[in-house]
């Protein structure tokens, strides 16, 4: 695969269009095989993801992985041939996939070898590709391409199973090296199209694949993004904070926390006013108005159960969202820390045991990043008895008197 990158450079129009052929189709099956292997995770057929994946994905998203990264002084219009008219093949296999009527394209059976084998391939040779772009230093050139090929690379992360150790490392080593590519204004809107894309998965993994990728996006390309691309980014970051999968809430939280230092200061303000102002919703009187008004809009125990477990989702992606304030600035105290700490320090006392245990792990992971000098000045912008109730619940219990 990796001459068949080298041939788009080729003099002779012949290979040059051979190749470009052949990189469309990779692409078309890639795309195609690489969703349909998505759905065994779906399923839970062989692709269960492990309890660590989440780490897994942090790791690959901040490791430089096995292989090797050649930076490329190539501009896109070094290559001979346009990169575009292979990744123009993905618009074929999303009809495929829409409506599953190829001949050539059948879904993946767990159970039948055979069948598997049939999308193991394909993946496989487009992971090869994208690995081989990379470390043959040609990656500038052929970013329109890598930029079709992500959406594959997100679906098949953490892919479990047997049969699909060799496929899950290769996904995990392309994944890694898409850190280190700058995308070209051109390429911007199709890559922020894959992130949301995998964050409507229905496999958690996915969705915890395209917020740790979100992350070095962000970092890189925040410049490049309109407002429309920016508004739909922060608005998936901050829904995934509801995501059923506890992974995929931390990760909303970190990667939240980084788009912060990005953001506009009004729109920090206003994010930050609506968390504190569901905070007070949702904890200041649970005994109260709030209360009669949670338990009027049902009746009987199912739907008494059903109340709870949306008043859990909400107050934990509330206590995210306010975490991710915190990680945000994690040496200094500016002027708006304090509200935020005394919201989590609401949610720390609510009798929810699921939310008391996140607010006090988002107090204490500040008390961990601050240090003497900055714990001081938030005494002083402190009533004392915020600061002792604050003190309370981020010391240590002690048996020693």
């Amino acid at each position: 695969m990796g001459v068949d990158v080298v041939v788009l450079n080729s003099s002779i129009a012949g290979l040059r269009v051979q190749a470009a052929a052949l990189l469309q189709q990779t692409v078309s099956q890639f795309a195609a095989h690489a969703a349909r292997l998505e759905s065994l995770k779906n399923s839970g057929s062989g692709g269960a993801a492990s309890s660590n994946s989440s780490n897994n994905l942090a790791a690959a998203g901040g490791s430089s992985g096995r292989h090797s990264h050649k930076s490329s002084n190539n501009s896109d219009d070094v290559v001979m041939v346009d990169a575009s008219e292979a990744a123009a093949g993905t618009a074929v296999a999303g009809e495929v996939a829409a409506n599953g009527s190829s001949s050539t394209v059948q879904w993946p059976n767990p159970a039948n070898p055979a069948s598997l084998t049939q999308s193991l391939t394909p993946c496989s040779l487009g992971l090869q590709l994208i690995i081989a772009c990379f470390e043959g230093g040609v990656s500038g050139s052929l970013r329109p391409l890598l930029a079709a090929l992500l959406p594959g690379v997100l679906a098949l992360q953490e892919l479990s199973g047997p049969g699909l150790q060799q496929l899950a490392g290769e996904a995990k080593s392309a994944f890694v090296l898409y850190k280190y590519l700058p995308f070209a204004a051109g390429q911007v809107p199709s890559a922020t199209r894959s992130i949301l894309a995998a964050g409507s998965s229905e496999a958690w993994s996915s969705r915890a694949a395209g917020m740790v990728f979100l992350q070095c996006f962000w970092f890189r390309h925040c410049y490049l993004l309109d407002v429309q691309a920016m508004e739909q980014l922060q608005a998936f970051v901050v829904g995934r904070l509801q995501d059923p999968k506890v992974e995929v809430r931390s990760l909303a939280a970190a990667t939240l926390s980084g788009i912060i230092k990005a953001l506009p200061v009004h729109e920090i303000d206003t994010l930050r006013g609506q968390l504190v102002s569901q905070v007070h919703l949702l904890f200041s009187s649970q005994t109260g108005a709030a209360a009669k008004r949670h338990n009027a809009a049902v009746a009987g125990a199912a739907g008494q159960q059903q109340q709870g477990a949306a008043f859990l989702a909400e107050a934990q992606a509330v206590v995210q969202g306010l975490k991710a304030f915190v990680l945000s600035s994690p040496y200094d105290v500016p002027s708006w820390m304090p509200e935020v700490l005394m919201a989590l320090m609401a949610a720390a006392n609510s009798r929810n045991p699921l939310v008391r245990r996140d607010a006090s792990k988002a107090l204490s992971e500040f008390k961990r990043t601050h240090e003497e000098d900055a714990l001081e000045q938030l005494r002083v912008m402190l009533r004392e008895e915020q600061w002792e109730a604050l003190t309370q619940v981020t010391s240590s219990a002690t048996y020693f008197v």
